[in-house]
């Protein structure tokens, strides 16, 4: 995240975060940092305005290769995930994999 220092919605944010560590001793949910900004963006009428005026970037892309680690390996699907987002996110959770497949080709041939 960015934003130029003393940013109103960011300020916004931090404070909603104190306010949740004061009663929280765990975090609840992993989308919680999405659930708060979305409760400040949803209060705050100047922020949901800016919100829905900007573009929308789909996070599908990013995700490609990801939700195919387990697929059998295809050259061809990989060059269109390749063309699709130059991210891509990924996990360390496979402690095995199977052979032929996606993560088995990006560990063993790269």
């Amino acid at each position: 995240m960015h934003a130029q220092p003393n940013q109103p919605f960011i300020k916004d944010i931090k404070q909603t975060l104190f306010n949740y560590w004061k009663n929280e001793a765990r975090l609840i949910d992993y989308f919680c940092f999405h659930f708060i900004a979305y409760n400040v963006i949803h209060s705050n009428r100047e922020y949901l305005n800016k919100w829905q005026a900007q573009a929308f970037l789909s996070n599908k892309q990013p995700h490609l290769l990801q939700e195919s680690l387990d697929k059998n390996f295809n050259k061809d699907f990989l060059d269109i995930i390749k063309r699709e987002s130059s991210i891509h996110k990924l996990t360390y959770k496979y402690r095995t994999f199977k052979k032929g497949s996606f993560l088995d080709h990006l560990v063993n041939d790269y």
